[in-house]
């Protein structure tokens, strides 16, 4: 497995495809009814196998593209992976805020 680049994953369209799923941003605050897409390193071969999932979706909910939606106040995970490999997952923390 190659180096990665420092934690910085604003331009993930740049970075190789590793065998290690990726999504960025990994935290973000968004405020109730505000959206963000979140983004990984999957190449557009593999985003039909991407599976969306927000543990609190009263907090936020993900659509299957990974934009998320702030619901109430409070902190969730959405996590992505790959149907093929449900072991492969990358997750980011949202803090919804009012």
């Amino acid at each position: 497995m190659r180096d990665r680049p420092d934690a910085d994953h604003r331009s993930l369209a740049a970075f190789p495809v590793e065998s290690v799923l990726v999504v960025a941003p990994t935290f973000a605050t968004i405020a109730v009814g505000q959206s963000i897409q979140l983004q990984t390193n999957a190449p557009d071969s593999l985003r039909s196998q991407l599976q969306w999932f927000s543990q609190v979706p009263t907090i936020a909910t993900v659509s299957q593209t990974g934009v998320v939606t702030g619901g109430t106040p409070g902190t969730t995970i959405v996590t992505v992976r790959l149907s093929s490999d449900t072991l492969n997952s990358a997750a980011a923390t949202i803090q919804v805020v009012r």
